[in-house]
């Protein structure tokens, strides 16, 4: 039962931080441009 619970806790903060991010993305463009910059600059 706790496992259950601690990975649905994980799930649900999941599901908020893309919530944020998506919410992010759709404010704007220069912002969507600057974000996939930064995920350009992680993967290198």
């Amino acid at each position: 039962m706790h496992s259950i619970q601690r990975r649905w806790a994980v799930v649900k903060g999941r599901i908020k931080f893309f919530a944020a991010l998506f919410r992010r993305l759709h404010s704007g463009r220069k912002r969507k441009l600057h974000i996939r910059n930064l995920f350009h600059v992680s993967a290198t």
